[in-house]
């Protein structure tokens, strides 16, 4: 296999988990002293409309990874059963890979979301 192929799926999960948290929706500080989920504008009041453009972004991209994770592994399963007995040990490494990845890019939303509820929770 390619070098480049390698490092590529060895960063790959990696960048998923980026991603996900970053686009997940964070909690940020108002300028009255609580939390808000807003981002703040020049007025000192949160912005909903760029707040509502970010989600938009991040549940686009979150949707895009988790189709990609999952044609990813479909590809490799294809190319499992046309493969010659060489060459399926290094599908089935690539596909632990890309399986790992999958669970990261469906499990990070969650674990972020719960994570921050429970912030927010202790904040109250």
């Amino acid at each position: 296999m390619k070098k480049s192929r390698k490092i590529f799926l060895r960063i790959l999960p990696v960048m998923l988990v980026a991603v996900i948290m970053l686009m997940s929706g964070g909690v940020y500080a108002a300028v009255n002293g609580g939390i808000s989920a807003e981002f703040p504008t020049g007025n000192g009041s949160g912005g909903t409309y760029t707040t509502g453009i970010i989600n938009n972004i991040g549940s686009v991209l979150k949707t895009a990874l988790q189709v990609a994770a999952i044609v990813a592994i479909i590809f490799a399963g294809v190319r499992y059963m046309f493969a010659s007995a060489d060459a399926k040990a290094d599908i089935k490494q690539q596909t632990v890979i890309l399986v790992v990845g999958a669970l990261i890019a469906f499990a990070a939303p969650t674990v972020v979301d719960l994570v921050k509820k429970i912030f927010e929770d202790i904040v109250r």
